[in-house]
């Protein structure tokens, strides 16, 4: 029995040492909460060793274990060795400690260890410090955050590209004379009917389709630019694979790198039609002079009648252009603000619609309403009143950058403001820049029951479009929000 005895001491110092030398945090966890045993490991990681009689409520405050990534204390009742010792093993890898101004990454497995009867007599605790996995892990979550950033923006470059009205392209002359093109957008099938891969593969197959004639002055300039890059703006023709003949207009701005390289970003258009219609033009302006030329002093008397009469005609036909033109402009404007009226805004919202529906893209909706504009009139007059109304669609007018964004007159003095390609934020932001406009106007309104001067309400609404949505559902929400800004006291925007 005392050999025995022997044994287990010589086997139980040979595990302590053991455990002593182990890189994890090894401890032992009494039924009543407390350390029996903690490896210099783990009271290292946990910068304490064994404190008696603690209980299960304070272990957190006590070893000042935190939930990482914040400055809280880690609920005592969500520790692995509380619910150990509950019975149940627990595994968590979401404990932060701070050691020396340093956060350590802490992961605690413990596993209860069961008596006879089935009750938990104590647990078995594994301390891990993982704080360079944590950051490696940050690492790649980084990485790809900026990978997909980047794909974001190629996708918007390529997007750009497919919507603008010509092929944007990126060439390149060396200082030997070599070239290559090392970008060219998709209509690049459409102009020049051969793949953009090709092209940027050999740079010939786009120089073998400039036409013959055209062949020495496109020589010429790049000759020219081996010596000094320059910006063009050339027109000239060329013979696609499939014998068509089209005339091009090539736009590019010049740049010199440090390497002698020459690079051209610029963009293509197909002005083909535009040549023959001003062919069409010179050929009829070639045939009339020589009918002129070929007519006798007889006719003079005719020509002169056929001409005035071809003068009556272009003058009635330029003033049906201007009426038409001019009763165009007259239904979609308001005839008071001169922002587009509320067909135009209704036309408008249907288009944009279904634009972004297909596109899947955010459209934002303002509705604002000039707060208490009755009494304005009452006070200062129905001409003051349409005065005012017209400074503030200027403001409004004036604040808006985008071409695509659109302000109308939605109702006497309720104006309306649509915005493609703008979530809630960016909503909100125009918004907040037309009520700055507006009180820089610093139109007085004594009648008004919060301020001296005119003072405006927004409502504020974006989503994007599907087929199972109207359009109203879009007018309702900023029509919510506007509501809810007038309760809230007015002068202000709300969104929804």
């Amino acid at each position: 029995m005392k050999a025995l005895s022997t044994i287990l001491l010589v086997a139980e110092s040979r595990l302590y040492q053991l455990l002593e030398v182990l890189p994890l945090g090894v401890a032992v966890i009494e039924k009543d909460g407390n350390y029996s045993y903690i490896n210099q490991t783990g009271q290292k990681l946990l910068g304490a060793g064994q404190i008696i009689n603690l209980p299960s409520e304070h272990i957190a405050s006590a070893y000042q274990i935190y939930r990482a990534g914040t400055k809280q204390l880690y609920p005592s009742e969500q520790l692995p060795s509380v619910q150990a010792l509950a019975g149940k093993a627990a595994d968590a890898d979401d404990l932060e400690i701070y050691r020396q101004g340093k956060a350590i990454a802490l992961q605690m497995k413990v596993i209860p260890v069961f008596d006879d009867r089935g009750e938990v007599a104590y647990a078995i605790a594994i301390l891990q410090d993982i704080t360079k996995h944590k950051q490696t892990e940050q690492d790649i979550t980084a990485r790809k955050d900026a990978e997909d950033a980047l794909k974001k923006r190629e996708a918007q470059f390529r997007k750009l590209a497919e919507n603008v009205p010509g092929m944007i392209y990126r060439y390149i002359l060396h200082p030997n004379g070599s070239d290559e093109f090392t970008y060219l957008s998709p209509r690049c099938r459409e102009i020049y009917e051969i793949a953009p891969e090709l092209i940027i593969q050999d740079s010939q197959r786009m120089w073998s389709l400039v036409h013959p004639d055209d062949s020495l002055s496109i020589q010429t300039l790049i000759a020219e630019s081996l010596h000094k890059p320059q910006s063009i703006n050339i027109e000239h023709r060329i013979v696609t694979p499939s014998g068509c003949v089209k005339w091009i207009q090539v736009i590019a701005q010049a740049e010199q790198q440090p390497n002698g390289d020459s690079i051209w970003d610029g963009v293509v258009i197909d002005i083909t039609e535009r040549k023959y219609t001003e062919q069409l033009l010179a050929d009829y302006n070639r045939t009339l002079e020589q009918q002129v030329r070929e007519r006798t002093i007889a006719l003079e008397q005719e020509i002169w009648e056929r001409k005035r009469a071809e003068d009556v005609a272009k003058a009635a036909e330029i003033a049906l252009r201007k009426a038409n033109l001019e009763l165009e402009r007259l239904v979609t404007l308001d005839g008071l603000t001169q922002v587009a009226n509320r067909r135009r805004f209704d036309e408008y919202l249907s288009q944009e619609w279904r634009r972004m529906a297909r596109e899947q893209q955010y459209l934002g909706l303002i509705l604002c309403d000039v707060d208490y504009f009755k009494s304005y009139n009452d006070y200062y007059g129905h001409q003051a009143g349409d005065t005012c109304l017209k400074n503030i669609a200027a403001a409004m007018r004036n604040t808006l950058k985008r071409p695509a964004d659109l302000v109308a007159r939605y109702g006497g003095e309720e104006f309306a403001v649509i915005l493609p390609y703008t979530a809630i934020q960016g909503a909100v932001a125009v918004a907040q820049a037309i009520q700055k406009a507006i009180k820089l106007l610093r139109l007085p309104h004594i009648q008004s029951q919060i301020s001296d001067f005119i003072t405006v309400s927004f409502g504020v609404s974006s989503l994007i479009p599907t087929h199972n949505l109207q359009r109203e559902t879009l007018i309702a929400a900023a029509d919510r929000a506007l509501y809810q800004a007038k309760k809230q006291g007015r002068d202000r925007i709300v969104c929804v």
